[in-house]
C-alpha cells in the first residue's frame, strides 16, 4: 500500500517544529511498516481514518480501489473533528 501526503498537510507539517515533525514522521513509518499506531476510523466520515500523535492527529483518506492512503491533513485535536 502507498501513502502519499496531499500539499496542504505538507504545509502543515512545515510549519510545526522539528521534534513534532520528528514524532510525526516516525508514526507514519510505523503505520507504512505495519507496526501498531494509535489509529482509528471516524466514525462521521468513509474511508478517513486518523493517527493520533500528542496533541496532533494526522488525518488520512482510504482509497480502496488504488490501495493509496493520502494524509489529507495535519492539524490538532481541538481543530480535528470540526470538520
Amino acid at each position: 500500500m502507498r501513502l502519499t501526503i496531499d500539499e496542504p498537510a505538507k504545509k502543515a507539517l512545515r510549519k510545526l517544529d522539528k521534534a513534532v515533525r520528528c514524532k510525526i514522521g516516525i508514526e507514519i513509518d510505523r503505520y507504512q511498516a505495519g507496526l501498531p499506531v494509535n489509529i482509528k476510523k471516524i466514525k462521521t466520515s468513509d474511508n478517513t481514518w486518523r493517527i493520533a500523535v500528542e496533541k496532533w492527529r494526522i488525518i488520512i483518506k482510504y482509497d480502496p480501489n488504488a490501495q493509496v492512503m493520502h494524509v489529507t491533513s495535519v492539524i490538532q485535536r481541538k481543530d480535528a473533528y470540526r470538520q
